[in-house]
């Protein structure tokens, strides 16, 4: 598996699947895509600021099922171009069903990331095959 390399605990893949999120109460969601996801957390954009150390809720859209997560933010910085800020989230105690929804995506993945590769007759990286793989996804938010 073709992962983003790093000290973290755990490896991150470049999943460029639709989320939504919510970190003040009574609030509605936010919709968002995912940047790099795994099974402890994920980097998410957002249009506006949120606080290191506050608490959100968190929906992935995986086509393997709809997860919410408990997550906390562990670092926000600014887009490099455009509006918005990018968000690492940390999971806490994420649910095994995520973890089991996250292992199938990446599986997933992989073999459409070989099939984009076979097409294309070329080497397709998997951030490129998961932005096609999302694309073609019905509507999932």
């Amino acid at each position: 598996m073709e992962g983003l390399n790093d000290r973290r605990r755990c490896r991150r893949f470049p999943v460029l699947a639709p989320v939504e999120y919510n970190y003040e109460y009574n609030k509605p969601k936010e919709p968002s895509r995912a940047l790099n996801i795994s099974e402890c957390g994920a980097l998410i954009s957002t249009r506006g600021f949120i606080g290191r150390g506050a608490n959100l809720t968190l929906g992935i859209f995986l086509k393997s099922g709809y997860s919410i997560l408990r997550s906390r933010v562990a670092h926000i910085e600014k887009q490099a171009r455009g509006d918005g800020y990018r968000a690492g989230l940390q999971f806490i105690e994420p649910p095994r069903n995520y973890i089991n929804n996250f292992r199938k995506e990446i599986d997933d993945l992989e073999l459409f990331k070989m099939r984009c590769s076979r097409e294309a007759g070329r080497e397709v990286p998997l951030h490129e095959a998961s932005a096609r793989y999302y694309e073609r996804a019905p509507s999932l938010l």
